[in-house]
C-alpha cells in the first residue's frame, strides 16, 4: 500500500463519519409531513425538530469542545460519533414527540464539534500545501450527503416509515465509528493548549472579525436558497418535479465546487476566499434575471452550489491558520457560527418576503449581504497582509 493511499484512508474514514452527520441534520426536511401525522402533531412543531438539531449544534459544540478537550484527537473523534449513534437510536426507538427531539439534540451535539476537530485532524495528517485539500475531502462527506444521502434517507422514510431512516442513520454511525477506530492513527498535535489559551484565542480581535466575516459572506446565500423552492414557482411555475431536479443540481454543483477547493488549494487562502466571495456575488446577482428561464435558473442553481462549497472549506481553512496555537476549539466555534449564518440568513431571507419588497427581492439581498462579507475579508486580508510585512521588517532588521 502506497503512501499516498495510506494517507487517504484516515480521511476517507473522517468524510464518513461527516456524511452520516450531514445526513442526520437535512433528512429530516422531507419526512416532516411524515411524522406529523404518525405522531399527531402540527406541521409546525415536527419543524421544531429541525430548529432543536440547529440549536444543539449552535449551543452544544462549543461545549462538547470544552468537555473532552483533555482526550486525545482520536477517542474525541471515537466518542463524538458513540454520541451519534446514540441520538439517532433514541430517535428510531422514541414512542413519543419530547423522545424524538430528544434524540435530535443529542446527535446534534456531535456535529460541529465532529466537524470542526475533523478538520483540524486533516490538516495533521497531510503535508502543509495539501491543508486544503484535506478539508475539501472531510466536506465532501457533507457534499455527497446532499447528493445521494438525503434522497435515499428520504427515500427510505417515506416507503417504509420515518423509523426506518433513524435505523440507516444508526447502522451509518456504526459502521463511522468502526472506521475510526481502524484508520484513524494518533494524531500529534504538540503541546496541547490551555483551556484558558483556547477561550482567549476566541476572543481575539482577528478570530472575532473573522466570526463576523463568516456570518456576511455565507449567510447571503441561504437568504435566498432557503426559498428557491417557492419563488421558482412564483416566477416560471416550476412542478414539484422540477423542484427535486433543483436540489440535485444544486447537489452536483457542491461537488464541483469540492473539487475546484482542492484544485485551489495552493493558493494563498485569503484570495481564494475574496474570489470565491467575488464569484458568490455575481452569482447572486444574475439570480434576479435568471429566475425568469429555467434553463438559466438551473443553471444558476448550479453554479450557487459550487460557490457555496468553496467558501466552506476556505472559511474553515482560514480559521484555523489563524489560532494554530488554539485551533480545536475556534474550528469548533466557527462551524456553530456557519450554522448560526444559515439560520440568520433564512430568518432574513423570510424578512424579505414578508415585508413590502417581497420574493423577488431575494437575491439583491442576498447580493447585499455578501458584498458586507467582501468587505470585510478585504479588511481582513489587509490587515494580513501589513501584519506580514511587519514581521518580515523585523526579521530583516535582526
Amino acid at each position: 500500500m502506497n503512501k499516498k493511499m495510506i494517507t487517504h484512508i484516515p480521511l476517507i474514514a473522517l468524510a464518513l463519519s461527516t456524511f452520516a452527520i450531514c445526513m442526520a441534520e437535512f433528512v429530516i426536511m422531507g419526512l416532516i409531513p411524515n411524522i406529523s401525522n404518525d405522531l399527531h402533531i402540527s406541521l409546525p412543531s415536527a419543524g421544531y425538530l429541525i430548529s432543536g438539531y440547529a440549536l444543539g449544534v449552535a449551543v452544544g459544540s462549543p461545549i462538547m469542545g470544552i468537555l473532552i478537550k483533555r482526550m486525545s484527537t482520536r477517542n474525541q473523534l471515537f466518542l463524538l460519533m458513540g454520541i451519534f449513534v446514540v441520538g439517532n437510536a433514541i430517535s428510531l426507538i422514541a414512542s413519543d414527540y419530547s423522545f424524538l427531539l430528544l434524540g435530535r439534540i443529542v446527535a446534534s451535539f456531535t456535529h460541529g464539534s465532529f466537524i470542526g476537530l475533523a478538520t483540524v485532524a486533516a490538516t495533521k495528517i497531510v503535508s502543509a500545501e495539501k491543508q486544503a485539500a484535506a478539508i475539501s475531502i472531510i466536506f465532501g462527506g457533507s457534499t455527497i450527503a446532499n447528493v445521494l444521502g438525503v434522497p435515499f434517507g428520504t427515500f427510505i422514510g417515506q416507503q417504509f416509515g420515518w423509523r426506518a431512516t433513524f435505523a440507516v442513520l444508526t447502522c451509518l454511525g456504526i459502521i463511522a465509528v468502526l472506521a475510526l477506530l481502524l484508520f484513524i492513527p494518533k494524531i500529534e498535535l504538540g503541546e496541547r493548549p490551555k483551556l484558558s489559551t483556547e477561550l482567549g484565542a476566541l476572543v481575539r480581535p482577528r478570530i472575532i472579525l473573522s466570526l463576523v466575516m463568516a456570518i456576511f459572506s455565507f449567510g447571503g446565500i441561504f437568504a435566498t436558497f432557503t426559498f428557491i423552492a417557492p419563488m421558482l414557482e412564483q416566477s416560471i411555475h416550476v412542478s414539484p418535479n422540477q423542484i427535486t431536479w433543483i436540489f440535485l443540481i444544486f447537489g452536483i454543483g457542491l461537488t464541483v465546487g469540492n473539487m475546484l477547493t482542492s484544485r485551489l488549494a495552493k493558493w494563498k487562502s485569503g484570495n481564494v476566499l475574496l474570489g470565491n466571495a467575488i464569484f458568490l456575488a455575481i452569482v447572486l446577482g444574475t439570480m434576479y434575471w435568471s429566475a425568469e428561464n429555467i434553463v438559466t435558473a438551473f443553471l444558476n442553481v448550479f453554479l450557487l452550489g459550487a460557490a457555496m462549497m468553496g467558501m466552506i472549506s476556505f472559511l474553515q481553512l482560514s480559521i484555523i491558520n489563524k489560532a494554530k496555537d488554539a485551533p480545536n476549539l475556534v474550528s469548533i466555534v466557527n462551524v456553530s457560527v456557519l450554522n448560526l449564518s444559515n439560520a440568520a440568513g433564512a430568518f432574513a431571507g423570510g424578512w424579505v418576503i414578508e415585508s413590502s419588497l417581497g420574493m423577488r427581492a431575494l437575491p439583491a439581498v442576498s447580493l447585499l449581504i455578501t458584498v458586507i462579507g467582501i468587505a470585510l475579508i478585504l479588511y481582513i486580508n489587509y490587515r494580513d497582509h501589513k501584519g506580514a510585512e511587519r514581521i518580515s521588517i523585523r526579521q530583516y532588521a535582526k
